[in-house]
């Protein structure tokens, strides 16, 4: 890369809202300027390419590649990545199978088959194979083919049983009596719901030839290349994006177009407004209250640290869950999170009210929950998260139950002091549940697979802090030392130690519940 001007840097003015003029160099892939952290081309995102190869040599390149903190997304260093890839795969492809063959044609070279003089069951069989010595012997449904012993019943008679090999695909016969006879497949198979009784013939084999192997397997080869040449095609969102069409006039030339670079005029602010009315928008349609825009930054938080970081999960590289993340960023309330991503977007405006509309409209695939986090009647507060790229674009939000003024929300050691006054009229403190999760720090990776590239829950259920006289009908019961109410206004003081004593280190939140089956805090407490 080559010094090209003093210029704004696009990575820079997009990620980090940075529009200080600094020396730009050129990329040599794609020919877009950067300043000298984001000049170096790593790969983009493939969500749903990378769990394929996530076991091999190259899956490891890629999570290093997007290990990378610094350098910027680039199409055509991604598109030479993959088509190196292909031409690697089927390189590594033709020594193998060549490998294959010649073991096939010197069969001294496989295992010998084990002597026993154990009286052979009825489940055993005297047939030849391709691959090893005459005097092998097979149990009913080993595969001739490769021994696998995975297979399945595909159809079956009075006399014999096919099999369909799961390892290699090979169909086959034995007869159901003593010994199994191997019956070879007819010279023009026919689908197995189709097929006749075969007869049973002799049981020499003639070698195959392996010319239907070298067809099948160029065959897959090709269609394989095919699905990696149109790598730019499988960018899609969590919500129903799409990508715009490759301007490429030729499918030999990588598509040169710049991703998108949002225009200048529009502010982070003006983005988080808008965000904000798509929201109140749909709440009144459903007839219910606005929320306001909370002053906690949870939301934006955790959508800057999934576009560093390259995952889309509701917990976070540090093992943390909404609650957690609300908590640390001084929140008091009942936190609720929705996230929703777009890769490749087009118009920011536009694609921010594609995802509130799927989280509205089109939430079946998640039982509806997004859009009932929306339309909640409790929720009075939220915490919205805008983050984004020249590719990928991040919304996040974290709906709050505000209720209580707080006079004291603290902990010393074990001990929590809880005092307020509850703006919600006619409420008073019926409970404090607490719950448990043993947390751990994750990998990008780790957040893109299951549990974790779901719904997220509220940990382990431990037990009640309850007021003098009551009990916890399971778990443990932490009677409150001080616990009193007077009108709206409330005074707890407990002590965790029970609960610290039984689930050891961890994060333990608190679940302040009212009377009338209200949450108005989840207050994460670090052990």
């Amino acid at each position: 890369m080559s010094e090209e001007n003093i210029d704004v840097c696009p990575e820079c003015a997009t990620k980090h809202f940075d529009r200080t003029p600094r020396s730009l160099y050129v990329c040599e892939y794609c020919g877009r300027s950067m300043c000298r952290v984001h000049r170096d081309a790593r790969l983009v995102h493939i969500r749903s390419l990378l769990g394929d190869y996530k076991s091999t040599k190259w899956g490891r390149a890629i999570l290093a590649e997007l290990e990378k903190k610094n350098g910027h997304p680039c199409f055509q260093y991604t598109h030479i990545f993959w088509k190196n890839f292909d031409a690697q795969s089927k390189k590594e492809f033709v020594l193998r199978k060549k490998a294959l063959d010649y073991l096939a044609d010197h069969p001294s070279f496989t295992k010998p088959p084990e002597t026993s003089t154990k009286e052979k069951t009825p489940f055993e069989q005297e047939v030849p194979n391709v691959y090893t010595s005459k005097d092998e012997t097979f149990r009913l449904g080993s595969c001739p083919q490769c021994n696998s012993c995975s297979d399945k019943v595909v159809d079956y008679d009075a006399k014999t049983i096919t099999f369909q090999c799961e390892r290699c695909g090979f169909k086959f016969s034995q007869l159901k009596a003593t010994g199994h006879g191997y019956v070879e497949p007819p010279a023009k198979p026919v689908p197995i719901e189709e097929s006749i009784p075969i007869e049973i013939e002799p049981t020499t084999k003639k070698k195959h030839f392996p010319l239907k192997k070298v067809v099948a397997l160029l065959t897959i080869a090709i269609i394989f290349g095919v699905a990696v040449w149109s790598v730019p095609q499988f960018f899609s969102s969590d919500l129903d994006s799409s990508a715009p069409p490759n301007s490429s006039t030729s499918p030999s030339v990588p598509n040169t177009t710049p991703p998108n670079i949002l225009p200048e005029t529009i502010s982070h602010e003006e983005l988080v407004d808008y965000a904000l009315s798509l929201i109140n928008s749909d709440r009144q349609s459903k007839g219910l209250q606005n929320v306001t825009l909370s002053n906690i930054d949870s939301g934006q938080r955790h959508a800057e640290d999934m576009l560093e970081n390259h995952f889309f999960s509701h917990w976070d590289t540090s093992g943390y869950k909404p609650y957690m993340r609300y908590t640390l960023a001084e929140g008091k309330g009942a936190v609720s999170e929705n996230i929703a991503t777009m890769f490749w977007y087009s118009d920011i405006k536009e694609d921010l009210k594609e995802l509130e509309w799927s989280m509205m409209y089109d939430d079946a695939e998640w039982n509806w929950g997004h859009r009932d986090n929306i339309l909640d009647p409790f929720h009075n507060k939220v915490s919205i998260g805008v983050a984004y790229d020249s590719n990928d674009l991040y919304l996040v939000q974290d709906f709050e139950d505000d209720y209580i003024s707080w006079s004291a929300l603290s902990v010393s050691y074990s001990k929590v002091t809880m005092r307020g006054t509850i703006t919600e009229s006619g409420s008073s403190i019926s409970q404090v549940q607490i719950h448990y999760d043993n947390v751990a720090t994750l990998t990008s990776w780790q957040l893109e697979n299951s549990p974790y590239n779901g719904s997220y829950d509220v940990g382990t259920y431990v037990g009640l802090v309850v007021s003098e006289g009551w009990e916890a009908t399971e778990g443990i019961t932490i009677t409150a030392t001080t616990w009193s109410q007077s009108g709206s206004n409330f005074d707890m003081v407990f002590d965790l130690s029970p609960a610290f004593a039984k689930y050891g280190k961890g994060v333990y939140t608190l679940y302040l519940w009212t009377d009338s089956d209200n949450c108005l805090t989840s207050f994460s407490v670090w052990n």
